[in-house]
């Protein structure tokens, strides 16, 4: 995008550039067509907000909040985003998409490093990602990226949109005091103690019948 922007002679910054290339995702047909709209709609220079008034995208700074709130646990921070957001009249669907990228940065900076290759956003972009992956552990992560892969599907196929938006932050905010996924796959429960103590794990599967022969 950058060297057609450059033999057309086209004022495209950087950060423009990035979200173009996430708004094609990954058809190069789709990312021109885009570009072709926000040349035609700006005053001659292509900037993000360009791009993101014509995308509907929120700003990444918006992303780290609601990431931020989620590391303080603070439901009401994110209710008061998702209303910020209907009452601007922005799309659910299309900021759940966003986080969902935004999430899946975040986990490849946790993983790599926040200057890794497969990161193709812009730098003010990267910083932003890589504090957020600063926030968490690769297991909250990836947790955080399956749980709203499952809201933007609720999201764009439901009706209510916004009420599964505000459920999908909801759990995440929550997520450290959920079940985590991996102990409900591989059939352990927890079990239940008093008030105090620290509970201790379980198998749901049946203990072993005792062999032929050995004592009771």
């Amino acid at each position: 995008l950058r060297q057609i922007s450059q033999a057309e002679r086209l004022q495209v910054d950087d950060k423009a550039l990035a979200l173009l290339a996430e708004a094609g995702d990954g058809s190069m047909r789709d990312a021109l067509s885009i570009m072709d709209q926000a040349v035609a709609s700006s005053d001659g220079a292509v900037t993000a907000e360009v791009v993101r008034g014509l995308m509907g995208n929120v700003s990444t700074d918006l992303l780290q909040r609601v990431m931020k709130a989620v590391d303080a646990n603070s439901s009401e921070e994110v209710l008061r985003i998702v209303d910020r957001l209907m009452v601007e009249g922005q799309s659910a669907t299309q900021f759940a998409r966003q986080l969902v990228r935004f999430l899946r940065n975040a986990l490849v900076a946790k993983v790599a490093g926040a200057e890794s290759p497969m990161l193709q956003v812009s730098s003010d972009e990267r910083a932003r990602i890589g504090e957020v992956a600063s926030l968490f552990g690769e297991e909250e992560l990836t947790r955080f990226l399956h749980i709203m892969l499952r809201t933007h599907n609720d999201v764009s196929y439901k009706s209510e949109q916004r009420f599964h938006l505000e459920l999908g932050l909801l759990k995440l905010v929550h997520a450290q005091r959920l079940l985590p996924l991996e102990q409900l796959l591989s059939g352990v429960s927890v079990i239940e103690q008093p008030s105090g103590s620290t509970p201790g794990l379980r198998s749901s599967s049946p203990a072993p019948a005792p062999r032929a022969g050995a004592p009771n």
